[in-house]
């Protein structure tokens, strides 16, 4: 599954560089979120998501086995998606914590409030 995270407020589709299958929205709630997720890996596992929820940045969601890598997509410093193996500057391993990665800063975290100034 690819997942596009974004940090802060989900923007419409049609200010999106990609085509999303599913929105998942922080606001929503935990348990939501973390139902869909369960439901989407198990269930479509190819999809895109487009979500704001940090605690589903998980390799058991995300995990490219061909590749050996996530497929989480954050914006970098243009404000462009990029996956975040090249945003921490080296290799992800299955077993790390995405993120607790993503609290630390390991990948730069663009904030949500700069990507939609910059992108009205």
């Amino acid at each position: 599954m690819k997942i596009y995270f974004e940090d802060g407020q989900l923007l419409p589709q049609y200010k999106l560089p990609f085509k999303y299958d599913h929105k998942i929205d922080a606001g929503e709630g935990y348990s939501y979120c973390e139902n869909a997720m369960w439901w989407l890996r198990d269930n479509e596992p190819n999809s895109v998501v487009y979500t704001n929820m940090v605690t589903v940045l998980s390799n058991t969601f995300s995990w490219n086995e061909k590749e050996k890598a996530p497929e989480i997509y954050m914006r970098n410093e243009n404000k462009e998606f990029t996956r975040i193996d090249k945003l921490a500057g080296g290799r992800i391993r299955y077993a790390q914590n995405v993120s607790a990665m993503y609290r630390a800063g390991v990948f730069g975290n663009i904030l949500g409030s700069d990507v939609n100034e910059a992108l009205d």
